[in-house]
């Protein structure tokens, strides 16, 4: 018998994220679906939870339905 071991590591460092992609929809369509601070952000609309952080205005919590026990922690950058 084969035992597998996985350390889970928890990153305390924050991680850039960057890609692009082509939509063939106006502006005005996609990034109330992409702006946190917009009701209609795709995340609030699928039920996930996302919050502002009160001291810094560029700084959002997510915590989706599908990960109910991780924060994730968004910065807006330029």
């Amino acid at each position: 018998m084969q035992e597998w071991k996985r350390e889970r590591q928890l990153a305390n460092a924050a991680h850039a994220v960057t890609t692009e992609i082509e939509i063939a929809a106006p502006v005005s369509e996609v990034f109330p679906l992409l702006d946190f601070a917009d009701p209609r952000n795709a995340k609030r609309q699928l039920g996930d939870k996302v919050d502002r952080v009160a001291d810094r205005p560029d700084c959002y919590t997510l915590v989706t339905s599908a990960l109910d026990d991780a924060v994730f922690t968004l910065e807006i950058t330029d």
